[in-house]
């Protein structure tokens, strides 16, 4: 495999071409057929891809896999990390899932690296296929998908007792027990 998949933070989100509203749809209809033909190229290159998603009104960025579904495995979403550490985040698992790996909901140290402890969502349906439209296109369908979730500077999850970085992360599926 040559190189690491690429990541788009200066694409749209395939659900969100609309926002250039004073492009002509024909035109707005040709880019997003050649970026969706872009993406498809990067995942027969290198069997994945980032997808990054700029935050806004309230909403924090968040950046997932396309192409991990070839694999037999949920792509993975990861929220408000800066768009070159959700690269190497998302990257690393899905080397990891390229070699054999298969992630499951539950907690992890192997995901960020200095045993920084990490938990896998397993995201809800409509989560998924309101975030994740990208992967959703190129699948043809409705994609799985695991939310990585990471923890405060005193490793604490948002789901405990003080957390300390309030709504960055909003937790796609069920809260772990």
């Amino acid at each position: 495999m040559s190189g690491m998949p690429a990541v788009a933070p200066d694409q749209p989100d395939e659900g969100n071409l609309n926002m250039h509203d004073h492009v002509d749809p024909e035109t707005l209809e040709v880019r997003r057929l050649a970026y969706l033909a872009r993406v498809r190229d990067i995942v027969a290159e290198h069997g994945w891809m980032i997808q990054a998603v700029m935050g806004g009104d309230g909403e924090p960025g968040f950046a997932y896999t396309v192409g991990l579904a070839k694999y037999n495995h949920p792509e993975f979403i990861v929220f408000a990390l800066h768009p070159d550490t959700a690269q190497s985040v998302l990257n690393g698992v899905g080397e990891q899932v390229r070699d054999h790996e298969n992630f499951v909901p539950g907690r992890y140290t192997t995901i960020l690296g200095n045993d920084m402890p990490a938990h896998l969502v397993r995201c809800d349906p409509a989560e998924t296929a309101k975030r994740l439209t990208v992967a959703r296109v190129i699948h043809g369908g409705p994609v799985d998908a695991l939310q990585i979730v990471w923890p405060d500077k005193e490793r604490r999850f948002p789901w405990e007792s003080g957390y300390e970085l309030g709504d960055v992360q909003p937790i796609l599926g069920t809260v772990p027990a």
